[in-house]
């Protein structure tokens, strides 16, 4: 597809789960080969944003061969995610507070004419109820966890604040080379609860072993991130109004249940058996819940 695009020189393949990357000296390609047009959707929607939001330049979007792809301005830097442990208190804090600001003007992007959760189908389908009912395993254990996970997704709760959300903005998303460069991936970007966001990037500190590629994984510790929530929590805006916990936990589950194995037996011992994060999830507890109730409790 490099030569149909016209492309020469030298490009190594870059990581990532959701699309094929290529990384040149100067730009960038992704092709997506899934055919849901979630790149053309990413390319209409960075047309419009502001430069805070530091999205790399667009050279070029399109489809060839019934392949979409898009060409931006390859920007200096390493991921986030795998610059962070080399990092001291001071660096981390100033990368982690320019990602909210780029999440923060992405958030105030005009949604007009943007699809929006009935289209977009990324972590988190959204409304609450889109996949219920869920399919059940036959282990009583899991089945009575999985009723009570439906009763609480059909369970009203009031609405955050209406924006833009990344929908996707984990460590591996952003960029630094001594100072925070880029916000990339908003494939799944959308107008939608501003607690999509809040959600990965506490998910993200509680386990960021679990986001990180293969390479990285021993290397991402829990502990490194344990001033995240508070990071947080600092923009009052961000954890605003009644419910946001409630509203955390309700997208906590909608993301875990729509991945989960429930094949074999519930593993209670665990941490990557997704019924546990459903499980802290309805009691507002574990790795995820109690940092945040902890900071809101001090604010």
């Amino acid at each position: 597809m490099l030569t149909h695009l016209g492309l020469r020189g030298d490009f190594a393949i870059g990581a990532s789960e959701a699309n094929e990357v290529w990384v040149g000296e100067t730009i960038v390609i992704r092709i997506n080969t899934r055919g849901d047009g979630s790149l053309l959707r990413e390319a209409t929607l960075a047309a419009r944003l502001a430069p805070e939001v530091r999205y790399p330049e667009l050279l070029d979007a399109g489809t060839l061969d019934e392949l979409t792809f898009t060409i931006t301005r390859r920007v200096p830097g390493i991921c986030l995610a795998h610059a962070w442990p080399t990092m001291d208190e001071a660096a981390r804090q100033a990368a982690f507070a320019a990602l909210l600001d780029a999440l923060t003007a992405l958030h105030a992007t005009d949604p007009t004419g943007l699809p929006g959760d009935d289209e977009v189908f990324g972590p988190h389908v959204l409304p609450p109820t889109a996949r219920l009912p869920l399919a059940r395993s036959g282990f009583p254990d899991t089945d009575a966890l999985l009723a009570e996970v439906e009763g609480f997704l059909r369970t009203p709760l009031p609405r955050g604040p209406q924006v833009v959300a990344h929908g996707d903005p984990h460590l591996e998303n952003a960029m630094v080379d001594q100072r925070f460069t880029a916000l990339l991936d908003l494939e799944w970007a959308r107008p939608t609860w501003r607690e999509v966001d809040v959600e990965i990037l506490l998910s993200f500190a509680a386990d960021p072993a679990w986001f990180v590629i293969e390479a990285y994984e021993e290397r991402s510790h829990p502990a490194d991130y344990a001033d995240v929530p508070r990071w947080i929590a600092e923009r009052t805006d961000w954890l605003d109004g009644p419910g946001i916990v409630d509203r955390v936990a309700q997208l906590h589950c909608v993301r875990h249940a729509r991945m989960m194995d429930v094949s074999v037996p519930w593993d209670r011992d665990d941490p990557r058996d997704r019924r546990n994060a459903l499980h802290h999830a309805l009691l507002r507890t574990g790795p995820v819940f109690d940092p945040l109730l902890r900071v809101l409790g001090h604010r």
